[in-house]
């Protein structure tokens, strides 16, 4: 069946959809977490946790002339697009707690503090109107997109209950 057919009602060969789009996604990743805990003094324990996320990821895309969309058969304009996320975060708590029992009573304290950074970074670019579909390279096209970049800062929290 083609796109042409009457059957198809405008619409692309699916299967030729499936063959020839690409799409390649790579994503890279690491959790990692450690605490020490030391007890200074009976009843009085120090502890403090690391903890560090690492993510990332990248997904690039290209459409030939040759495969269309919904109710739009080819030919049509190739397109592509690179997309890249960064994203780190960590976090450090530290803590000291006490606890006393005297005269029947007892008495809890803890004294808190966390920081934490987090930073996302995610550039896309995408482009259209490539001069042949063997070179895909968001480079190559003929209108590429200016790539944009998001970042967040550090955070910090104290507690003391």
């Amino acid at each position: 069946m083609t796109a042409s057919d009457p059957a198809s009602f405008g619409n692309p060969n699916w299967l030729r959809v499936a063959q020839e789009k690409v799409y390649k996604n790579k994503t890279y990743g690491l959790l990692s977490n450690a605490y020490v805990e030391y007890e200074i003094i009976k009843g009085l324990k120090a502890k403090t946790t690391a903890n560090v996320q690492l993510s990332n990821n990248n997904i690039f895309q290209f459409n030939p002339s040759t495969i269309g969309v919904l109710f739009t058969p080819p030919p049509r304009i190739p397109s592509g697009s690179d997309n890249t996320t960064r994203m780190y975060n960590w976090v450090n708590e530290n803590s000291l707690t006490y606890q006393k029992e005297f005269n029947g009573h007892s008495l809890d304290a803890l004294v808190d503090f966390t920081a934490q950074q987090f930073r996302s970074e995610n550039n896309l670019i995408t482009a259209t109107n490539y001069t042949d579909d063997k070179v895909q390279a968001v480079s190559a096209a003929g209108e590429p997109s200016l790539p944009a970049t998001y970042r967040n800062g550090p955070c910090c929290r104290f507690w003391l209950v």
